[in-house]
């Protein structure tokens, strides 16, 4: 019955669980209880291992016959009773005893054992007399799925220790929705995909063959370890992806089914109910249930999904009445739902509706011209540009009608489709064309649309809009072109007008227009505060602070930080938290708050040596800058390499620019002055082309030393891009000139001019002549004529006059 200490095997979660083990000793009994795969054995294994040497520790693994033979039981006693010391009972696979007589003794044993007595089980069963124990001083404790469960950094890191791979984030999240973090699914999942496997899969085919691989466990150690009169009950509750009670007799017919559904609960299934009451099975689970409903009654998951489809419609949830309807299947009924009332539609997230529309066949989409059209729209949301474009042409060349009606709103199909391409021939930087499309389709649409005066496809907690989808992922030109032409088009403030305003608003800003930028961010932030939609708040928010910091006003920038977290705070979630949390971030950054700094850091959901993904890019920036800001040079530069790979491969302008340019500041602060350099040319040739002025000139005393050595290099080049990188570099230094000049006039003159200068400066303000400035500094009226032309030069200024005009009450 006693079994030597082994050495656990390595995983990725461990540290995380003795940590909890080791803020919890010192109880009478801390019980480890979950289903299979857990863990449960390895953990207390490696916990014992931890125990001085001066414990008595006992370690029973018990078994069947261990019900008809008490003899455990006895050792428990003997071992307490003999040991001076602190005891440690270790009591592996509880669940194989279920005799009364037994449980009642080893229930005894631990409420009457002293204080230096520690028991620890482990149980995929809920432990009937824990609740008893809860009156001791300290009292129980019990590690759970919720703790024993992998999270998602925890997950990649164990996959990529067995494979070597990394996974990307689409895949990473699909692997966890599936396995709920399960550990001994996402160890199956990596055995899939090693390379020493017959035939290895790629991550989506072991995805799909991950229920499969897990049939035997899931048949041996879950399923038929339940009560039989329970099985169909899971079986046939498998099908929604979350039930309630009611639901559950719906489906199975079975007024009594919630007794059954407790039981459930109670065998510590892999199911759980969460605080509102709603039933659910680890994704992988009901999955496999739903493979073994089929099996049995091949006609059974189109009915149950029937039912469901249409309880989900009474009660107003579209996405589910969609989902079970294509599984029923019945492409005429979700094409009609989703179809039905597009406002209440396009209130659901919309990377839930195209996985929703993804999931019809092709030939159901386009031969719904309607559908064709909402597919499309979602697509480009999603930066699935060519998708988009395949679905929009299949769809026309099956419209041979002159008018095709937009069924939810009664507009021009075809102005629809021209909107479509016209954002596509944006998207890739075909201004003339885009432009052209546009035109036609205001003319077909009588306007802009309703769909995108009150429906835009834009993140709620979305940082920008200009460098999104809606603005062509920071291409300014296409952005002025679309949203230029349109703004007088438009009536009403509605949400398409926020966008455009907001837009502009950030085209302005990063070209360094300030006051045009101040003018529209303040219009687009009046209409998303109307409407309370974040997804324009936080952008024009986000680009109004910015600009307050650009200007000197810092407090200005922290109380308007904060008033929008105030006026947002009934939208609110998670996301646009950590939205604002990374901008507090960035003004902790540019006003040296390197303790706030680091402790926003070390919170960061983010591990860095995950593959991005595209939700997350502001606060991907503001960990960048971060590093640089506390001075972790490597870790920046090996995360920013992995950022400026994903912004290149997705073909998103600003923040290739922005990527490289940090890149550039990171490989100066570690003495690589070539690739510092290399760097801030490949920042450039982006930069330069959008005219994202702003960007440079926020971190000029930074880049100043590599702009004279780059521009050194590239005079010597003499191409065209050379040229017009060179020709950018010397307007911001203009630029930054003008604002140093205006902003701070004496600290800029005093660095410009040399002492002389600077003296005589001070006499031509005042209003002196040539010959009054020779007599005063006792110097050759020549030599006075040489240093005013050089005081001109260097100031940017055309001659006495305009010196007297800006340097009025100043100096």
């Amino acid at each position: 019955m006693t079994d030597s200490i082994l050495p656990p095997p390595a995983a990725a979660h461990l540290a995380r669980l003795l940590d909890v083990l080791k803020r919890e000793a010192g109880r009478p009994l801390i019980a480890v209880t979950a289903p299979t795969g857990y863990g449960k054995t390895m953990l207390l294994r490696a916990w014992a291992k931890t125990l001085s040497e001066g414990s008595t520790v006992l370690w029973l693994s018990l078994g069947p016959e261990n019900n008809k033979d008490g003899r455990f039981l006895a050792q428990i006693a003997e071992t307490i009773a003999a040991s001076t010391r602190d005891v440690h009972i270790f009591i592996d696979r509880y669940e194989a005893i279920h005799e009364d007589s037994s449980l009642r003794a080893l229930e005894q044993l631990i409420e009457n054992a002293s204080e230096c007595v520690h028991f620890y089980i482990a149980s995929r069963v809920k432990l009937p007399f824990y609740h008893r124990l809860r009156s001791r001083q300290p009292g129980p404790f019990t590690m759970t799925c919720d703790h024993l469960r992998m999270n998602p950094g925890e997950m990649m890191q164990a996959v990529r220790r067995e494979t070597g791979r990394e996974l990307a984030a689409g895949p990473a999240k699909r692997l966890y929705a599936l396995t709920d973090g399960w550990p001994l699914a996402v160890m199956h999942y990596a055995g899939l995909l090693k390379e020493n496997r017959a035939e290895p899969l790629h991550e989506r085919a072991a995805l799909e063959a991950l229920p499969v691989e897990m049939y035997g466990i899931l048949l041996d150690n879950v399923f038929l370890e339940q009560p039989p009169e329970t099985l169909s009950v899971m079986l046939f509750t498998s099908v929604p992806d979350y039930f309630d009670t009611a639901l559950a007799r719906l489906v199975t017919g079975d007024p009594d089914c919630h007794e059954k559904l407790e039981r459930l609960l109670a065998t510590n299934l892999l199911f759980t109910r969460s605080e509102g009451g709603r039933f659910r099975y680890v994704p992988l689970f009901a999955a496999w249930l739903r493979v073994r409903l089929n099996e049995m009654d091949e006609r059974a998951p189109a009915r149950i999904h029937a039912l469901v489809s249409r309880w989900a419609e009474e009660r107003g949830m579209l996405a589910e009445a969609v989902w079970h309807a294509l599984r029923t299947p019945d492409m005429e009924r979700a094409a009609g739902l989703l179809l039905g009332d597009i406002q209440i539609t396009l209130a659901q997230p919309y990377s839930r509706l195209l996985e929703l529309l993804d999931q019809f066949p092709s030939q159901e989409v386009v031969r719904r011209p309607s559908l064709a059209l909402l597919h499309a729209f979602l697509l480009i949301n999603d930066h699935r540009i060519s998708a988009a474009e395949k679905v929009i042409d299949l769809a026309d060349g099956l419209m041979t009608a002159e008018f095709y009606s937009f069924s939810p709103t009664g507009e021009n199909l075809r102005g629809y489709f021209a909107t479509i391409r016209s954002r596509i021939a944006l998207l890739r930087l075909d201004s003339e064309r885009g432009i052209a499309l546009m035109h036609e389709a205001a003319a077909l649409l009588q306007g802009p649309g309703r769909l995108y005066t009150h429906f835009n496809a834009i993140e709620p907690a979305g940082c920008s809009l200009l460098r999104s989808n809606a603005g062509f992922w920071g291409a300014i030109d296409q952005a002025l072109a679309i949203y230029g032409y349109a703004e007088p088009l438009w009536v009403g403030s509605n949400q398409g007008y926020g966008i455009i305003q907001t837009i502009l608003g950030e085209c302005y800003y990063l070209r360094g227009q300030l006051e045009e930028a101040e003018r529209s961010l303040q219009r687009g932030l009046f209409i998303g505060l109307d409407l309370l939609d974040t997804g324009i708040v936080i952008p024009a928010a986000l680009t109004l602070v910015q600009l307050r910091l650009a200007t000197g006003a810092t407090q200005v920038a922290r109380a308007m930080l904060e008033e929008i977290r105030l006026q947002i705070a009934a939208r609110a979630s998670e996301d646009t938290d950590a939205v604002l949390d990374a901008c507090q971030a960035l003004l902790h950054i540019k006003t040296g708050q390197t303790d706030a700094v680091r402790e926003w850091l070390n919170k960061q959901r983010q591990d860095t040596g995950v593959l991005p993904d595209i939700a997350w890019r502001y606060e991907y920036i503001a960990v960048l800058r971060a590093c640089f800001c506390l001075g972790m040079v490597r870790e920046g530069l090996a995360f920013g390499e992995r950022l400026a790979y994903y912004a290149e491969a997705l073909n998103l302008h600003y923040y290739v620019a922005e990527i490289n340019l940090l890149l550039a500041l990171l490989h100066a602060e570690d003495g690589d002055d070539s690739t510092a350099v290399h760097k801030l040319e490949k920042s450039l040739e982006t930069g330069s082309k959008q005219g994202y002025v702003q960007l440079y000139l926020e971190e000029w005393d930074k880049t100043a030393r590599l702009v004279v050595a780059l521009t050194k290099k590239l005079r010597l080049l003499s191409t065209p891009h050379s040229g017009q990188s060179v020709a950018f570099c010397r307007r911001l230094q203009q630029l930054h000139d003008e604002r140093w000049l205006s902003t701070d006039k004496d600290r800029f003159v005093r660095a410009r001019l040399t002492n002389k200068e600077y003296a005589i400066l001070q006499l031509l303000i005042e209003g002196r002549s040539n010959i009054d400035i020779a007599d005063k500094l006792a110097i050759r009226l020549e030599t006075v004529k040489t240093h005013c032309k050089n005081i001109y030069g260097k100031l940017g200024l055309k001659g006495r006059k305009a010196v007297m005009r800006h340097f009025e009450s100043s100096l």
